[in-house]
């Protein structure tokens, strides 16, 4: 199991994206708006919704009884670390980063047909690494099924094996498909090796939809979003022990990706970004831990 701790894409990392910032009209300090009226802010990269009518000087961001915050930017949207926002618009959606020294990326929430990852040396430089990812996982096993097969989505990618060895790299994405297509987190950060992931790895998903049962026994249901819960056991050769303790310490409460295996995207579900909610070594062998993970998704 690896784990990409992220870096936060900011402006200074987000060079370009085809992905405008037109979502609404720029918040104007001068402007009378209604009630209901939804502005942007592209300092904060966010969608505000008013709340009092007039004019009021006080930026949205530093007035939350008077403007709430509704959601991302579509530009940024893949950027927030948050599941459930997404960046869409008509194919392709390709953005430029200059994150620094990285080793892995990943992203989760895709419609489209075909991802592009290339990294330059550094910005306009040499390649060093080119790989395109095929979205499409529908499986074809007779004629009938070329013609009429469902399309089945690839939802999630995770490339750990982005050369390590340049401090200013430069990062170009580009997700194509036929009409909209759409990225709901893209993460780039350092790889770290947690473990060798043993068999016997779970997922589940926790539901936070409400359902009602009346006096007569008709269910209603609001359905909401589910998360992932995944655990799985590991094993570490033990002079990683100090590193291994350190690394989950600083990781407490900050979001990552964990990515059980990238061999085999047929093993993609148990990739998840998240939190991680328990994490137990068991110095079980002479010369070998044995570590159990619990990562629990964001929403």
């Amino acid at each position: 199991m690896e784990m990409i701790r992220p870096v936060a894409v900011d402006d200074t990392v987000l060079i370009s994206s085809t992905a405008p910032e037109d979502d609404y009209a720029a918040w104007n300090a001068a402007t009378n708006y209604s009630i209901g009226d939804r502005v942007i802010r592209t300092t904060t990269h966010a969608v505000y919704e008013n709340l009092i009518a007039g004019v009021d000087a006080t930026n949205p961001e530093d007035a939350p009884t008077r403007w709430v915050y509704v959601r991302p930017t579509n530009k940024h949207a893949m950027f927030d670390s948050v599941i459930g926002t997404s960046t869409s618009l008509a194919s392709p959606l390709t953005v430029v980063l200059e994150p620094g020294q990285i080793g892995g990326l990943a992203m989760f929430e895709l419609v489209g047909l075909e991802l592009q990852v290339d990294m330059l040396d550094t910005s306009g430089g040499t390649s060093v690494y080119s790989d395109t990812i095929n979205l499409d996982q529908t499986e074809i096993f007779s004629f009938y099924d070329f013609f009429f097969a469902e399309y089945v989505q690839r939802e999630s990618v995770a490339l750990t094996d982005l050369p390590m060895g340049y401090t200013d790299p430069e990062i170009t994405v580009t997700l194509t498909g036929t009409g909209t297509v759409s990225a709901g987190v893209l993460v780039v950060g350092r790889v770290f090796d947690l473990g060798r992931t043993l068999y016997g790895a779970t997922l589940r998903r926790q539901d936070f939809s409400k359902k009602t049962t009346d006096d007569f026994g008709y269910v209603s249901v609001v359905q909401r979003a589910t998360r992932k819960l995944m655990s799985s056991d590991l094993i570490i050769e033990y002079e990683y022990f100090a590193m291994l303790d350190r690394l989950m310490r600083e990781m407490q409460s900050i979001p990552a990706v964990y990515v059980a295996t990238s061999e085999d995207e047929f093993y993609d579900p148990l990739n998840v970004f998240g939190f991680v909610s328990d994490f137990r070594i068991v110095v079980q062998f002479p010369k070998f831990l044995s570590c159990n993970i619990e990562v629990e998704g964001l929403v």
